[in-house]
């Protein structure tokens, strides 16, 4: 037998060009919705990496939760 080359991995980029193309196919409206509703998802994933990782220290002791407990201060405010 002929040995196949592995699987390409998936991704958070492949993984949005997969949900783009289903959210933009002939398919049906209930798969349309869904690959939208993850497109949506994914692409707030990426534009939002603090998700990706929980700060612990002294002031967060629990974690921040992904970010969501951090503030910025954008022109002192």
């Amino acid at each position: 037998p002929v040995p196949q080359p592995p699987p390409a991995p998936v991704t958070v980029v492949t993984r949005i060009g997969t949900a783009q193309r289903g959210a933009t196919s002939g398919a049906d409206r209930v798969k349309r919705a869904v690959e939208l509703t993850w497109l949506f998802h994914l692409i707030g994933d990426v534009h939002q990496p603090l998700h990706c990782c929980t700060l612990f220290n002294d002031t967060f002791p629990t974690g921040d939760r992904g970010g969501n407990k951090s503030l910025a201060r954008v022109e002192g405010r």
